[in-house]
């Protein structure tokens, strides 16, 4: 069959384009059958495919034919057992070679396939390569192919630590390449570029300014005539124009743009890479800019052109600059291939100006940067990572929701603060939904699904990948095409099946509550205060709570804090009341919001609870799929941990407990140097409820904030979070600041009581502001 195929396509123009097909129809059969032969004929057809190429070379497929010829050999040394010889021996001579140039035909063919699993095996083969390395061999070579794969890595899914570490080893591949040696001044262009990503993504201004330095230098270093020249130059070009932006200083734009001149000035028309220079100067054609439509670099090319126009526009305030403005960044926003962060900033740029200029399609700018929110938030970046990415979607979201409300449609508003808000919690819930009838009608994907999801607490990129592949397999079955996907207003409107549910939403464009109520799938609306109030009522409180941590009664309420409850009751609960027509103390509702509700006005008619979701209440109202055991109630109390103010009530607060429980449920006492956080989370395991009597403090790294245990030791929110808990049913955090939650992560309810929810209680208790130790005992007897 080989044979004839090869008569027939012998004459033809795309014949290389052709054997490369064939020899990935016999790779796949290959997968499927096992048979030798079956990969034999795969890898005569890439080698035809390779040798065709040669002669009517398609530059764009180069890479991708050798690569695909490379990992079938791979397979066959694999096959045949050789692989023990060449590449399972540490001590052969050519494997870090072997190894180097494996990781680069990983890493061609994921420019040219955009199979994210091929950029990670690139930076595996690159890592192991470089670990093999020793004695008189040069290690810059590899050191800068290394960090080159890692940058690639972060560009596509901004994990922190990659960009990091490939900082790291370029500088180090600089550091031992001489000077004068001909790889220098490409080694200085890598460390340039692989600062200013990381400038991207944090701001600081030294990356940027070190990042121009190595710029200019490789430039300096590399040869008029160079066939690198022109992209060294744009790659200084557009460091200039980052800092630009940063400080303003048009002496930087203007250099910017002489070296964009001088870059197309060194490009031919015709050469490949004339699209992506011509994008980064010349605004007029958009055909010229970007070579076809799916490209994985467009979303970068598009950025520089509406960055470009963003820039001339604030200086010039043209009609053209805006449309054009516009224009790129709805394309770069719906690009459907790229990196998420770049076409998600694009999205924000489109709803900021459609708002007043476009109004028509500012509900499809905030759908568009909505649905990028996942692949944002990645499930293979750590989880530090992601709340560092979502630090700007918090406040998108609301103002996409008063954009829905804006044009009458508040059900749109409720799926989308559904989706937005708590995007990483809801990823923990998700992770464990259950998956009853999916074990019932496929036991197969289930078991895999179960099993791939019991690794997440690793964040490891393939872990997050084989998840997506399997979600795939799911959703393909009949009657799972929703499997996880977000939730419909139909779902959502059952978390007011216990009673009304209300969701605050807080806009720079207006302020609004958003009504549930049982038996009922439609939204009320309630138009409320407007966002200057919210800053003031924080402000206030702000200086009103003052102090921090678990301590002793200092004062009375001040004045501003009873403003504050008033204004809480007139602005917000009573028009909410109104809107609903309570009149009987049986309704309780619900504010997902951090400013003190439950606190505010007369309350004979409701009492008041938060929730971080509307899913976090549907998965509360839940049957428990495993049988509950014999309650127990586990008391943990810690009046002194190190550096900490000594807090006596935490022994009385533990004491009233066990008299309240007597003769109703068994009581756990864990307590001073026996509460550390193994013991503790032993408890955890065994327990119905569980109540902490210790200080609590709140982290820059949200996930770190923490309850203090015995000595210096501390039981922070990652910790909780990676619990799974069964049988938890209520968690008292008698600690200072457990439902706080970070100020610049409002959104995302990242707290030691959402945390608690997490790990699978029902309900949490936990306090908003300090504490006092006389207080907290009494709180406890009362509860």
């Amino acid at each position: 069959m080989y044979e004839r195929i090869l008569l027939v396509f012998q004459e033809s123009k795309n014949r290389a384009q052709m054997m490369n097909n064939l020899g990935d129809a016999g790779m796949h059969m290959y997968e499927s059958s096992g048979l030798i032969q079956d990969l034999s004929q795969s890898i005569c057809a890439y080698a035809d495919a390779v040798r065709d190429n040669s002669i009517n070379p398609d530059h764009s497929m180069s890479g991708s034919f050798l690569a695909n010829l490379g990992l079938a050999l791979l397979k066959r040394v694999e096959q045949l057992g050789e692989a023990r010889r060449h590449f399972q021996s540490n001590s052969h001579i050519n494997k870090p070679a072997q190894l180097n140039n494996l990781g680069m035909a990983f890493g061609e063919r994921f420019q040219q396939q955009g199979d994210f699993a091929d950029i990670n095996s690139s930076v595996a083969c690159h890592q192991a390569a470089v670990n093999l390395t020793h004695g008189d061999m040069d290690p810059s070579r590899r050191l800068t192919s290394l960090g080159a794969a890692l940058s690639n890595r972060f560009e596509q899914r901004g994990d922190l630590a990659d960009i990091n570490h490939s900082i790291t080893y370029h500088r180090t591949a600089v550091d031992l390449t001489p000077d004068g040696h001909k790889d220098k001044q490409g080694q200085l262009s890598n460390l340039g570029n692989a600062l200013a990503r990381r400038f991207s993504q944090l701001g600081d201004l030294a990356d940027i300014n070190h990042s121009i330095t190595h710029h200019y230098a490789a430039v300096d270093l590399t040869p008029d005539g160079h066939p690198d020249k022109p992209g060294r130059l744009g790659n200084l070009a557009i460091a200039l124009c980052n800092r630009f932006g940063q400080l303003g200083d048009l002496g930087d734009l203007n250099q910017a743009i002489t070296h964009y001149h001088a870059v197309l000035d060194l490009t031919p028309d015709g050469h490949m890479n004339h699209p992506a220079r011509l994008s980064h100067l010349d605004f007029a054609d958009l055909n010229n800019s970007i070579m076809y439509y799916g490209h994985p670099d467009k979303p970068v090319w598009l950025g520089h052109l509406w960055s470009g126009f963003g820039l001339r526009y604030l200086r010039l305030n043209t009609p053209e600059d805006l449309q054009k403005l516009l224009h790129y960044t709805t394309l770069s926003a719906c690009s459907p291939s790229g990196p998420a962060s770049i076409r998600f900033n694009a999205a924000i740029i489109w709803a900021m100006l459609a708002h007043k200029h476009d109004p028509e399609s500012v509900l499809n700018a905030y759908a568009t940067a909505i649905s990028l929110l996942p692949e944002l938030a990645w499930l293979a970046l750590s989880i530090s990572d992601r709340h560092h990415r979502l630090l700007h979607a918090g406040l998108l979201v609301r103002d996409a929701a008063a954009a829905a409300i804006a044009a009458c449609d508040p059900q749109k508003a409720v799926e989308w603060l559904e989706q937005g808000r708590s995007i990483i919690w809801g990823q923990f819930l998700g992770l464990r939904t259950p998956v009853d009838n999916l074990k019932q009608r496929h036991p197969k994907l289930a078991e895999q699904f179960i099993s791939v999801s019991k690794h997440w607490k690793r964040d490891f990129h393939e872990i997050a990948l084989q998840r997506n592949n399997i979600l795939n397999q799911i959703r393909q079955q009949p009657g799972f095409e929703q499997f996880l996907f977000p939730k419909s207003l139909s779902y959502l409107s059952h978390a007011a099946q216990s009673g009304p549910v209300v969701i605050l939403n807080i806009s720079m464009f207006r302020c609004d509550g958003l009504i549930f109520l049982p038996d009922l799938e439609a939204v009320i609306h309630a138009e409320l205060f407007t966002s200057s109030h919210a800053e003031d009522w924080s402000e206030r409180l702000a200086i009103a709570l003052g102090a921090t941590g678990r301590a002793e009664r200092s004062q009375t309420p001040t004045q501003s804090f009873v403003y504050i409850l008033s204004e809480l009751w007139t602005k917000i609960i009573q028009p909410i009341l109104n809107a609903i027509a309570i009149n009987s103390p049986e309704h309780h509702p619900d504010a997902s919001a951090f400013l003190p509700i439950h606190a505010a006005g007369l309350y004979d008619f409701v009492i008041s609870s938060y929730t971080p979701s509307l899913s976090a209440l549907l998965e509360g109202h839940r049957m428990r799929s495993v049988p509950q055991t014999e309650l127990q109630l586990l008391a943990v109390s810690q009046s002194s941990s190190n550096g900490q103010t000594y807090i006596p009530g935490t022994r009385k607060e533990a004491e009233y407990i066990q008299q309240e429980a007597h003769g109703k449920l068994h009581v756990l006492h864990i307590d001073e140097l026996n509460a550390t956080p193994d013991n503790v989370q032993e408890g955890m395991k065994v327990s119905s409820w569980a109540h902490f009597a210790c200080h609590g403090v709140q982290h820059p790294t949200p996930t770190e904030s923490a309850l203090l245990l015995a000595g210096s030791s501390r039981l922070t929110l990652f910790d909780i979070i990676k619990l799974e808990l069964p049988n938890a049913d209520l968690a008292f955090l008698s600690a200072c600041e457990t439902a706080t939650g970070s100020s610049e992560l409002q959104d995302e309810a990242v707290h030691l009581t959402a945390g608690m929810l997490s790990a699978g209680y029902r309900s949490g208790i936990g306090t908003m502001w300090t504490i006092q130790d006389d207080d907290a005992p009494q709180v406890a007897r009362d509860v």
